[in-house]
């Protein structure tokens, strides 16, 4: 026997091992290329996800902008909200009796339809000072410190129609079994309230319950039978 051939017998102990390396990094490697390929579907998968609710929130979004602005334009809403401002500026009436006024049931009326077409579940109605003209509550009219998201008063004046992101409710709303509560989720879609010479004299604030069409949209395409989608805003706040 040759000194090869005795060399070999002697490290044949050696191979096995040397297939399961072989296999080992066939096999780490295939590993890596199927997790890496699995990652990219799954972030192409989330991107479209993530493109198709942002389309669906701003097709929404402009449709609650386009009825807030078809409502501010409506002459008996516009003749409404100039005797409401005429009777805010007399500093005799006070806010009790702001909010007894026949203007108020006259609005209340003039918007009502409005509302119930359209699905709102209530209405604000502030100058441009931030004071309550009218309001679905009547204990809110007259004052003048209620929460307004910083600069909308300043976008209402300048004509733009805005929508507020959902928050906490400083006001007790009606929950969906009727009840009275605080802190209830809310948003609003805000549009600018012109007098007959065309000057901005208000902003009229829709409500809007975020737990129907903003939170159902995020659901509709979900990632798996347990994704969810949550939509935050630029200060990482859950909305």
């Amino acid at each position: 026997m040759t000194s090869t051939g005795r060399f070999v017998r002697r490290q044949v102990w050696l191979w096995p091992i040397i297939a399961a390396v072989i296999l080992g990094i066939v096999g780490w490697v295939m590993r890596a290329n199927v997790e890496s390929s699995v990652k990219h579907t799954l972030a192409e998968d989330l991107m479209t996800i993530r493109d198709a609710e942002v389309k669906a929130l701003k097709i929404w979004l402009d449709l609650q902008k386009e009825n807030a602005a078809a409502i501010s334009h409506d002459p008996g809403v516009k003749t409404y909200m100039e005797r409401l401002a005429a009777a805010l500026d007399d500093e005799s009436v006070s806010n009790e009796l702001l909010a007894a006024s026949p203007n108020q049931n006259a609005w209340r009326s003039e918007l009502r339809l409005w509302l119930e077409a359209h699905d709102y579940s209530g209405y604000v109605i502030f100058d441009l000072q931030g004071r309550v003209m009218a309001a679905q509550h009547a204990d809110a009219i007259g004052r003048d410190n209620l929460p307004i998201p910083e600069g909308l008063l300043k976008k209402i004046a300048a004509g733009e129609t805005v929508i507020t992101h959902p928050f906490h409710s400083a006001l007790l709303l009606e929950d969906e079994e009727g009840n009275l509560r605080g802190g209830l989720p809310t948003m609003f879609v805000v549009a600018p309230v012109r007098n007959t010479a065309g000057e901005v004299i208000a902003a009229m604030g829709l409500r809007i319950r975020p737990e129907h069409d903003f939170t159902e949209i995020l659901a509709i395409d979900r990632p798996g039978d347990s994704g969810a989608t949550f939509a935050f805003n630029r200060d990482g706040l859950m909305l």
